[in-house]
């Protein structure tokens, strides 16, 4: 990268930093420091101004070629920092784990800084990031595509090893006793809904029942069930019906569970009917009651698109009649489609704003009524029906019911 102006600029990377990556790398060296060398390296988010040095404000931390750290506009001076030139190569890590930065010269780490200074809670996205205030500067990045020359990963061994050594410390402790690691077992059941394992496990640990969660493990295993099964409106109606107040606090859940019932929807192989029979003959080896209650299911599934479509619907100009045709299922789709845009349009109303991936899920979803196959591998949003979204849907389902 060769760099020939004189104010400052800040470049990002493409894409941030997943904070599941523990650790993230990487290192810049100076091939000509240019008119007069001027340029930091670190991390910033989409906030910071493209305008500024790196760590001249709270969206980005730097370390500066004269060997000086910055971040909120506070620059500090550490004797072991040095400042690089022609030939140096810097290294720049960020450690989610600990909450702190490390850095490196010459392949040497430094140390570490900022110490609980990343704002975790807020799910930051971090972008590798470079400054630049000098003409003529040329510099190389190296993201990963090259060895480094710090040694990464028995960095992230030793780090590995850190953290697993104070998990078992805490572990050993002689406040950490036997009956507190019984309800952390319990909890785990109750949470995850094994309903039997859990009773059993609480009675023969003679705990009390009255672990958050422990009342509600049947009604959860059920709406899991459900949601695996991709029927997402008989979800609905089992939320509305047992759980009110996370219909009432969690509409953007809503709102994706309506998503994923329009892509099952779009996804379903043949009409209604025919699914109803060979769901049901799949299941005549199993007990009857168990195939009475899919029936059930599937009924009040498809009784709910229609309450929905029916609802939501403001434009009256599109009738689907009783028979289950092609054309018809597709009518039927629109409609629904429809009705989830009004349904969206009322929650985002509520809230003032809905996040990006709400928004962006409702897109896609739109966007797959366009293609008449969407298994199909020339299908852009082909991923919508991974079967692992279902299980992910249940999980959050299950989550804000505990919540």
């Amino acid at each position: 990268m060769v760099f020939t102006r004189d104010e400052a600029v800040l470049i990002r990377a493409d894409q941030p930093i997943p904070l599941c990556c523990g650790i993230y790398y990487f290192e810049v060296t100076v091939v000509n420091p240019g008119a007069n060398g001027v340029c930091a390296f670190g991390y910033a988010t989409n906030q910071a101004p493209s305008n500024k040095m790196l760590g001249y404000d709270k969206h980005s931390f730097g370390y500066q070629n004269n060997g000086y750290l910055s971040h909120d506009s506070v620059i500090q001076f550490r004797k072991n920092y040095l400042s690089f030139g022609e030939g140096k190569s810097v290294g720049f890590g960020i450690d989610f784990v600990n909450n702190c930065f490390f850095f490196t010269f010459d392949g040497e780490l430094k140390g570490t800084e900022f110490q609980n200074k990343i704002p975790l809670s807020d799910n930051p996205k971090f972008y590798p990031s470079i400054s630049i205030q000098s003409r003529n500067l040329k510099i190389l990045v190296n993201l990963g595509q090259k060895p480094f020359k710090f040694d990464l990963k028995e960095h992230i061994t030793k780090a590995r090893q850190a953290q697993e050594k104070k998990i078992l410390d805490c572990v050993n402790d002689e406040s950490f006793t036997v009956n507190k690691m019984n309800q952390l077992v319990a909890k785990y059941l109750v949470h995850h809904g094994y309903v039997s394992t859990a009773k059993a496990f609480t009675k023969s640990t003679q705990q009390n029942d009255d672990i958050p969660g422990f009342s509600t493990m049947v009604e959860r295993k059920r709406i899991k069930s459900l949601c695996q099964a991709r029927l997402y409106g008989r979800v609905n109606t089992l939320l509305s019906e047992m759980f009110p107040l996370v219909v009432e606090k969690s509409p953007e859940l809503m709102v994706q569970l309506r998503c994923r019932q329009l892509i099952e929807m779009m996804n379903r192989p043949e009409s209604s009917s025919s699914r109803r029979k060979t769901r049901r003959n799949s299941s005549s080896s199993a007990v009857l009651e168990k195939s009475k209650q899919l029936e059930e299911d599937l009924a009040s599934n498809l009784k709910e698109e229609d309450a929905f479509c029916l609802k939501y619907n403001t434009k009256k100009g599109i009738q689907v009649n009783g028979e289950e045709c092609e054309e018809n299922i597709m009518l039927k789709q629109i409609r629904f489609c429809r009705a989830l845009v009004s349904y969206f349009e009322e929650v985002r109303d509520k809230l003032g704003k809905v996040s990006s991936e709400t928004s962006h899920l409702l897109e896609q979803t739109i966007s797959l009524l366009a293609y008449t196959k969407p298994d199909s591998p020339d299908c852009p949003f082909k991923n919508l029906l991974d079967p692992s979204w279902d299980i992910a849907t249940a999980s959050l389902v299950n989550s804000a019911i505990l919540c």
